[in-house]
C-alpha cells in the first residue's frame, strides 16, 4: 500500500483500532499510520482495549471489528458509549451482509470491500470533520 501523502486534518487525531484478526489489524493499523494520524493504537483484544480506554481515556475514533471472540465490537462501542456519552466510531466486518448499514448508530464497512481504505479514511475524515478526500491508496 502507497499512499500519496496530502496534507491531512489527522494531526493530533488519536485512532484505537480493535480487532482480533492479526492481518486485518495489521493493515488497518498501517492504514491510519500512513495516513498521518499521529497516535494509533492497535489491540487484538476487545478486552484489554476497554481497560486501556477506560485508563487512558477515550480517543478520537475507535475502529472495531463486529465480530470478535470475547467481546463483539458493537458491545464494546456500547460499553464505552455508557462511560463517555457520544464516541467516534466506525465497525468493520467480513460479513458483506451487514456492511454499509449502521450498527447500534455506528456506521458499518465491509472489510471485503476493494476500495476498503479509500472508504475506511473518507468516512473517518468525515465523522472527524477533516479532508477526507486528500489521501489515495492503492488497495490491499
Amino acid at each position: 500500500m502507497r499512499p500519496q501523502r496530502e496534507s491531512v486534518a489527522s494531526a493530533g487525531k488519536c485512532v484505537v483500532i480493535v480487532d482480533d484478526d492479526a492481518g486485518s489489524l495489521a493493515f488497518l493499523r498501517n492504514l491510519f499510520e500512513v495516513a498521518a494520524f499521529d497516535h494509533v493504537v492497535a489491540y487484538n483484544d476487545p478486552l484489554h482495549a476497554f481497560r486501556e480506554i477506560v485508563r487512558t481515556g477515550c480517543p478520537d475514533l475507535i475502529v472495531a471489528e463486529s465480530h470478535m471472540h470475547r467481546l463483539s465490537g458493537v458491545d464494546l462501542l456500547n460499553e464505552l458509549s455508557m462511560l463517555y456519552g457520544r464516541i467516534t466510531a466506525i465497525v468493520v466486518t467480513g460479513d458483506s451482509a451487514h456492511a454499509h448499514e449502521r450498527d447500534h448508530g455506528f456506521p458499518v464497512i465491509d472489510k471485503g470491500d476493494e476500495h476498503l481504505g479509500t472508504v475506511l479514511l473518507a468516512l473517518a475524515g468525515r465523522l472527524l470533520g477533516g479532508n477526507y478526500a486528500s489521501i489515495h491508496i492503492a488497495e490491499r
